[in-house]
């Protein structure tokens, strides 16, 4: 897994401090999905509640299977996959059976700060 994107910058050579409190809201999370999740919300999911307001942290080329707990690197930064699931707004016309962001987002607690980079592997 390659890193693509990093909170809604897509530049060869960018790269972002994080921080423990993470990149939103100050809560010490990140949300983590893969390119063709993104590219669902832009295209097929494009009518539903939570696709159209998604906007992921960081972006891979790939998502490899992920388990809660589990300690990820990128850059220098280390972050750990929670238990926080995405869920579905109410009232949503998208089916949770067939809406992508369930299941394919996750959210990662900040663990110790670093640079991260487009192009950084997560390890």
């Amino acid at each position: 897994m390659k890193i693509t994107k990093i909170q809604h910058v897509n530049l060869v050579g960018y790269c972002q401090k994080i921080h423990l409190e993470g990149l939103r809201k100050g809560d010490g999370m990140v949300t983590l999905t893969e390119q063709a999740v993104v590219s669902y919300c832009l295209n097929e999911g494009k009518d539903g509640l939570c696709t159209q307001r998604f906007k992921a942290d960081l972006v891979v080329d790939k998502l490899d299977p992920l388990r809660t707990d589990q300690l990820l690197s990128i850059g220098q930064a280390q972050f750990i996959v929670t238990s926080r699931q995405k869920r579905c707004h109410p009232g949503c016309v998208l089916k949770p059976s067939s809406c992508q962001l369930i299941g394919h987002v996750f959210f990662l607690k900040v663990v110790t700060e670093g640079r991260i980079c487009i192009g950084d592997d997560v390890k």
